[in-house]
Formats: C-alpha cells, sequence, structure tokens
C-alpha cells in the first residue's frame, strides 16, 4: 500500500516536467563595431570578432583577433578628406551557455588597446578630430534561470579611458576614475554626440522573455557635423548581449493538469482504503 502511495505522490507531483519544455538561449559578444553614414550615405558598417551561439544543444564559441586597424572614409574632400578608424592590439570574445539546473547564456568580450577616433587628412598629414580608446576594456552579460525566475547582469570595465581632440581640446579626459562605471554613465552629450559607459539595455517582459546587452563604450552620433558633412550612426568598443526566451515553469498544460489531478485521486484513493483496513483490525 505505501508503494502505491509513493506512486501517485511521485506522479502527482513530478508528472509536470514532462510538460515544460527548455527555455531558448542565446548569446554575442564583438570587441567592436561600427555603422556610421555620411550625409544619409552608409560609409562604415562593421563588427569585429564576433562570437555567437543558440540552443538547444549547449555550445561554448569563441573568437580570437589580434592587431586590428581598420579605416573607413567617410567624406571625399577636394583636398582634405575625412576618416573613422577602428584599432585594437588584441581582442578575445566569448559566447557560451549552461544547462540544467543552473540554465544561463553569456557573452562576454575582452580588448587590448583599443581605439576609435574620426580624423582628418591633408596630404597625408593626419589631424585627430575625436578619439577615445582604452588600455583595456571588459564587457560580460548573463541571462538565466534561478530561484528566484528570470535573471540578468551586466558590467564592463574600463581601464585608464580617454577621450579628446582637437575639437573638444578644452573637454579633454583621462578618466581613471571611470574604471567601473556605474550602469549608464553619460560622460558627454552635446553638438550632436553622446558617450555613454557601461550602457546596459534591457528587453524582454522579464516572466517568459529576458534579454540585456551591455556596451562598455558607446559612441552615438547624431547629426554631428564632420569635415562638412552630417554623421550619423554608433561606434561600440566591448559588446555583449544574452537572451533567454519560452520560459514558463509555472502555468501546466491541459494534459499536465489532467496528470496532477489523476496523481492526488490516487493517493487519496490509497489512504482511504488503508484508513478503512485499519478500521477492520479495530
Amino acid at each position: 500500500m505505501k508503494i502505491m502511495v509513493y506512486v501517485g505522490l511521485a506522479y502527482a507531483m513530478f508528472g509536470t516536467a514532462a510538460a515544460i519544455a527548455e527555455p531558448s538561449l542565446s548569446s554575442n559578444a564583438s570587441g567592436a563595431s561600427a555603422e556610421i553614414s555620411a550625409a544619409g550615405v552608409v560609409k562604415a558598417n562593421v563588427s569585429v570578432a564576433k562570437a555567437s551561439g543558440a540552443s538547444p544543444t549547449p555550445y561554448d564559441n569563441s573568437v580570437n583577433v589580434a592587431s586590428v586597424n581598420q579605416n573607413f572614409l567617410l567624406v571625399d574632400g577636394a583636398l582634405v578628406d575625412g576618416y573613422q578608424s577602428l584599432t585594437a592590439n588584441v581582442i578575445n570574445s566569448r559566447a557560451f551557455s549552461t544547462s540544467s539546473p543552473n540554465i544561463s547564456a553569456t557573452g562576454s568580450t575582452l580588448i587590448t588597446g583599443a581605439g576609435a577616433s574620426l580624423y582628418t587628412s591633408l596630404l597625408g598629414i593626419n589631424t585627430l578630430s575625436l578619439g577615445l580608446g582604452a588600455d583595456v576594456i571588459t564587457s560580460t552579460t548573463t541571462v538565466g534561470v534561478d530561484g528566484g525566475g528570470l535573471f540578468a547582469t551586466g558590467n564592463s570595465s574600463i581601464t585608464n579611458f580617454t577621450f579628446g581632440g582637437s575639437l573638444f581640446d578644452g573637454l579633454n579626459l583621462n578618466a581613471g576614475l571611470f574604471f567601473n562605471p556605474n550602469p549608464n554613465t553619460v560622460v558627454l552629450s552635446l553638438a550632436g554626440l553622446k558617450l555613454v559607459l557601461n550602457e546596459q539595455i534591457q528587453t524582454g517582459d522579464g516572466i517568459s522573455s529576458l534579454g540585456m546587452q551591455t556596451n562598455a563604450i558607446h559612441l552615438s552620433l547624431m547629426d554631428y557635423l564632420f569635415d562638412g558633412k552630417l554623421l550619423n550612426g554608433d561606434v561600440i568598443l566591448g559588446h555583449s548581449e544574452a537572451s533567454i526566451k519560452g520560459y514558463s515553469p509555472a502555468v501546466p498544460e491541459p494534459a499536465t493538469w489532467a496528470m496532477l489531478i489523476g496523481g492526488f485521486a490516487l493517493v487519496g484513493s490509497c489512504m482511504r482504503r488503508s484508513q478503512k483496513v485499519a478500521v477492520s483490525f479495530a
């Protein structure tokens, strides 16, 4: 009789597991990216050292890139040309996931000697208009499931951050204080430029889906006047992203409810029979 009771309890308590689908996970990371248009024409559109992965199978993918030095012609002038550049010594990007019982997806990237700039060139002589960089940049984002449901975390670190140039000599920054910036720290917002450190953008409803993006350094251009042209777009150093979808542990399907009710009915029936047997021997 006890065996039947235990079977009924197991049927009632764990019969729901088969009806709960595993959520889908994905993550990605890239060391540096630029998407810039000049006078409405796309001049730069690149993502360097991008690693990505997605479930249902667990994944662990990484990309390593050394000595990045890319230049994009933004303004082709009669005498002076305008450029945008991305540089780095080493970039390591990784995207990986973990499976049950600790379900999570993570994107992370590390960059050394990172830099991005806008500069003009006349007869081979370059003049820096705007530049930013850091000795070391890290960005990590994790999304997953714990005892409280869905969670998302993001963080960035920036070593020896610098920002300046001929157009911003008065605002030249050597911001060691930004080593571990608070989420969404706005350093500059003026003249069509916006510079944000440790930018964190959350998506999803927080119940069945959740996503997060973390950008260690994000420079936005919004009708920024450069060498006679209006620039629009984004330059990002240290991007990581992760998401989870299809999480629904607390709402059993109709068939699961039937299994649950049937399990408790079996337990109740066994207990009633046990009581009757006990009375007959009194």
